[in-house]
Parts: structure tokens; sequence; C-alpha cells
């Protein structure tokens, strides 16, 4: 895979051909251009300004694979803003702008004769929909759980699980988790089970997710599915981080059995290095404190300070660069909806002539 760059006369024309006439650009080469796009924002040889005006196609986009690389790109830079709740919240209203459209055409049903890149789109919107706050995609997946609970015979979808399962979690107690816990436990289909074991790791109590976190040193969950377990914690809810450092603290010996530390795949080094990705200042000064008080023998010591200084370096980049990606989101938004107006305004003066 290599990318692709143009000079800015180049850029311009492709920006107005998927704006004005995207179905003339073959699915494919949109998502090329997207996931080009993002890098090259990433790697600096774009300024987000120009890259966001290239984008500007993705509000009225629909198709499946333009969709994941975007939606990548844009969990990339909302990620860098983890610790700024207002910047993020703000980022998060530009996304969901662009998905209004792709919302309204999956919609939150799955149909019968549907295309398979058809149900992995809604799987995927609705899911990253979801996450961002949509409400509608919120209070439908909540009331599809509540639903499942209340009526053993009401099924779900497999292809829309997931977020049903995380938002009757995080929007739940007690009862929601023991339930679910229920059919996990009940389950030997193995995706639904790591659909499961997602949702479970959604919930907002620190004692459910401490009971969630121990599960992963028993057999109930399998040893494949003990990290991946673990990282879903942590993609729960952004205060999960800090219930997870003390189980990780509290635990370490235990983790390093059960998740098996001499593995090939070296899943307690996944472990410790993915959660600093997700710890706010403070939070790393004690990991790191206890990192060096207490693990600096170890084999996962090395990555895991590295992780801690990577995770500072993407905070200061997201503070460093927030309020001009704001302003660049915010400039590719007005943009789209100044041209739509004019486009209607002469199709009105169109038909009145």
């Amino acid at each position: 895979h290599y990318r692709v760059t143009y000079d800015s006369d180049t850029w311009d024309l492709i920006a107005e051909v998927l704006l004005d006439s995207p179905t003339t650009v073959n699915e494919l080469n949109r998502a090329q251009v997207v996931d080009d796009v993002f890098a090259l924002m990433r790697s600096e040889k774009m300024n987000y300004s120009f890259g966001f005006k290239i984008l500007r196609f993705l509000r009225y986009e629909t198709n499946y694979h333009v969709w994941r690389p975007a939606i990548s790109g844009y969990s990339f830079l909302r990620n860098r803003f983890r610790h700024q709740p207002e910047v993020q919240a703000t980022f998060d209203s530009f996304i969901l702008s662009y998905m209004e459209v792709v919302i309204n055409v999956i919609g939150f049903e799955t149909q019968p004769l549907e295309s398979v890149t058809d149900s992995l789109l809604r799987q995927e919107v609705l899911h990253f929909a979801c996450t961002l706050g949509h409400s509608d995609c919120e209070n439908d997946s909540e009331k599809k759980f509540n639903n499942m609970m209340s009526d053993h015979r009401y099924w779900v979808d497999p292809r829309i699980r997931r977020h049903v399962y995380e938002m009757g979690i995080r929007r739940g107690g007690h009862d929601e988790f023991e339930f679910l816990l229920n059919r996990f436990r009940a389950s030997n289909i193995a995706n639904d089970q790591l659909e499961m074991l997602r949702g479970l790791a959604s919930t907002r109590i620190p004692e459910l997710l401490t009971r969630y976190l121990e599960m992963t040193l028993d057999k109930v969950v399998r040893h494949h599915d003990k990290v991946t377990a673990f990282n879903y914690a942590l993609l729960g809810n952004k205060a999960n981080a800090n219930t997870v450092l003390s189980f990780v603290k509290n635990n370490i010996d235990a983790i390093r059995k059960a998740y098996t530390e001499d593995s090939p795949v070296t899943p307690v080094h996944t472990a410790l290095t993915n959660l600093a990705s997700y710890l706010d200042e403070d939070a790393l000064e004690e990991y790191e404190g206890w990192l060096r008080s207490t693990q600096s023998n170890t084999a996962q010591f090395t990555r895991a300070i590295s992780a801690i200084n990577s995770a500072r370096n993407n905070m200061a980049w997201g503070i460093a660069n927030a309020d001009m990606i704001l302003l660049a989101a915010r400039d590719g938004a007005t943009t789209v909806i100044i041209s739509s107006v004019l486009l209607i305004a002469m199709s009105l003066i169109a038909m009145i002539a």
C-alpha cells in the first residue's frame, strides 16, 4: 500500500468532484482518498483546513468502504482530545453532523435482504454514533436492551448487538449487568460472547467493572480473549481507566499468570502499554511511580514506560492543536452548508424561470 498526494489544484478538483458528483468516483477510490487524506494530515504533509475541505463529501456519503477509513481517521483525532472533554465534545458534534445522512439512510433496523456491506455499515456507523453520544442511537439501543430483558422472546439481530449491549449496560445498573453476565455464561457462540464482554465492559459502576476484570483471571473468559476483554474495559467509558489501573496494581501477579506472560503475542505487554493511553496526567504519574518502584525488573517495564511517554506526547499534541483542528472542522462544515444553500437557491431560481 502506498499514499497518493497531488498538488493543491488537483486536490481542489478532486474535492469538487467528490462533493458535487461522488458516484462518478468508484467507492474504493473514494475510500482511498479518505484514507490518504487522514494519513497526510497526521504526517503534516497536508494541513487540516485543506484536508477537511476535501472530506466535505462525507456529509452525504453512505458507502461502507468509505466510512470505514473515515471512522478510523476521526477516531485517531478524537482520541488525542480524550483528556479535553469540552474539545472532544465539540469535535464529536462536528463528526455527528457529517453522519446524519448515513444514519438516516441505514436506519436502526436490519432489513431481510440487505447486503453484507449494508449490515457492516450499520454496525460500524451506529456503534460509532452511540460512542459519540447520538441521542437517537443511544435511546433506540437502550430500548432494545430493555425489551430483551423484559421479554425472553424478544430477539436482537446479531448485526446490531454490539451497540445494543453497550448502551444497555452503560445506561443501566446492577440488574442489567447481571442479566447480560448470565447470558454470557450461558452462551457457547464465540462471536456473541465477545460482543457481550464488550458490553459488560461498558458499565459505569467501578465495583461491576472490577468484577468484570476479575473474570479475565478465571476460565470464564477464554484464554485468547483475556487481553481483548481487558482492552474493552478501557474502551467502555472514559472514567474506567482509573479502575483498570487499580486492578492492575492489585493483581499484577495474577494477570501475568492468567494472561500467560511469556506467550508469543505478549498479552501482558499489550495490557500494560494500552493502559497508559487512557490515563490522565495524575494517573500517569501514579502509574509511572508504581512501575518504577515495583516493576523495574520486569519484562514489561521498558515498554510500559515508553507507552507513558507516548501518552504524554499525544496529550501535548492534542492541547497544542485543538483550536486549529476545531477551526478547520468548523470551516469545512460551514462550506458544505453554504454550498447546499446555494444549490437549493439555484434550483428554485431555475424552477421559477
